[in-house]
């Protein structure tokens, strides 16, 4: 009886692990702990992406999904989340779906760039936003 209850046990989590996985796994449109979950705007300028909450604080997240997601000739604006649930299907989005965004990124390729994270700790007011 005990073999059946952890055969069974060992067969759940393989099955949780293996749907984590593909989740975030297997798409041009993500990397290491960011994915593209939606596009609006002309030529879908404002790129929504979604990132694991637990590197929300990571640095090297972000870079990776700008790098992948706007080129530097291009005119684009990404908006990070981590939660989905707040992440807007088209612009504008809500006062709760702007509260809830975690960073932001645009870039001008005539006038420059900005990467901005939601205010922590420690933070640089010329780094961050509230």
């Amino acid at each position: 009886m005990r073999i059946l209850i952890w055969l069974v046990l060992a067969i759940a989590l393989v099955i949780l692990i293996n749907s984590i996985t593909r989740s975030w796994a297997g798409s041009h449109n993500q990397g290491d702990g960011w994915r593209l979950v939606g596009t609006a705007g002309r030529a879908d300028y404002y790129k929504f992406v979604l990132i694991k909450p637990n590197r929300q604080r990571d640095r090297k997240v972000y870079d990776d999904a700008i790098r992948y997601l706007c080129p530097s000739d291009d005119y684009c604006s990404i908006l990070f989340w981590s939660e989905p649930k707040y992440v807007p299907k088209s612009m504008p989005m809500t006062d709760s779906q702007a509260n809830h965004e975690v960073a932001n990124y645009w870039n001008n390729p005539n006038g420059g760039n900005q990467f901005l994270w939601k205010c922590a700790k420690g933070d640089s007011p010329d780094s961050c936003f509230e």
